[in-house]
């Protein structure tokens, strides 16, 4: 069995207890069961999002469909009340996937968006053709086409080339090697919006994609997004008053832009009188320390 089957294996197992566990939270009347069923309910979910986080590229690489009942699971994790921003729709080519995952996780943590990663320039530039809503392209330069002759070829200025082809208005960062004017000089010509020469540093891949989004206005102002996150911090505490637990998991998606609403999942863990509530912050505390060691 593959991974992908091992995957689909997992997420089928995990939404079935989040089916019992919201079937006892429906008929349970004690108060403190219902807490304890709350948070297993949330904790699958948790694992189904990591879960979708690898099966879903694992498909678009291996070049078939999400299985629409699987599809329909990613609806839960893009609900209006923790959205800051929108997903952004990143298309990531590079012709070494094993390369790319730590610069694909990274994006993900750093950025609401979902990473469709494609191992070749043809399949990429197929996708380009068939998928509508794609925000950014990010591709290696040097990179074999079976649809162009030659062993090695700049496989990224071939993807360029078919954005314009298609008149398609998508900003394309383009990582290589390569220090050569003229190439250079052509990407320029192509309107690439930024060139980073390989080894690449995580931090500065995050900060020349959040320079290029915000300057096509597809990511806020910062400040914008400081008093939005403070808008939504305040209106989470007040949407959830029975059901702190859904809150606190509410509150981790916003601490991953800023750190004072961290500060307040802390003060729960610690003096929070209900002990599952309590047990809820400290596993959303373990979450986020996770997420800024990936960061980093």
């Amino acid at each position: 069995m593959g991974r992908k089957e091992d995957l689909e294996k997992y997420i089928i197992a995990s939404y079935g207890l989040i089916r019992s566990c919201e079937e006892r939270i429906r008929f349970v009347d004690d108060p403190q069961a219902k807490g304890r069923y709350r948070a297993q309910r949330d904790e699958q979910w948790e694992l189904i999002r990591g879960y979708l986080r690898e099966y879903i590229p694992l498909c678009h690489q291996l070049g078939v469909s999400v299985p629409q009942d699987i599809a329909q699971l990613t609806t839960h994790f893009r609900e209006p009340d923790v959205t800051v921003w929108s997903e952004i729709h990143v298309l990531f080519v590079d012709d070494e996937p094993q390369s790319v995952y730590p610069m694909i996780e990274a994006l993900r943590d750093e950025i609401p968006c979902d990473v469709i990663c494609s191992t070749s320039v043809d399949n990429a530039i197929s996708v380009l053709e068939s998928t509508q809503g794609i925000d950014l392209v990010i591709t290696d330069l040097i990179m074999p086409s079976e649809s162009a002759s030659g062993s090695l070829l700049y496989g990224g200025l071939l993807i360029c080339d078919a954005i314009q082809r298609l008149e398609i208005e998508i900003p394309v960062i383009v990582l290589s090697v390569v220090t050569d004017q003229e190439v250079a000089m052509r990407l320029r010509k192509l309107g690439v919006a930024a060139h980073l020469r390989k080894p690449i540093r995580l931090s500065e891949l995050i900060e020349t994609v959040q320079r290029v989004l915000r300057e096509r206005r597809q990511l806020p102002d910062p400040e914008l997004v400081r008093r939005e996150i403070n808008r939504r911090h305040l209106e989470i505490l007040s949407d959830y008053p029975s059901d702190r637990i859904r809150a606190i998991w509410a509150l981790t998606e916003l601490a991953r832009y800023d750190s004072q609403v961290g500060l307040t999942i802390q003060k729960v863990a610690e003096s929070d009188k209900d002990e599952d509530v309590r047990k809820a912050a400290r596993r959303a505390i373990v979450k986020l320390q996770k997420m800024n060691k990936q960061a980093h």
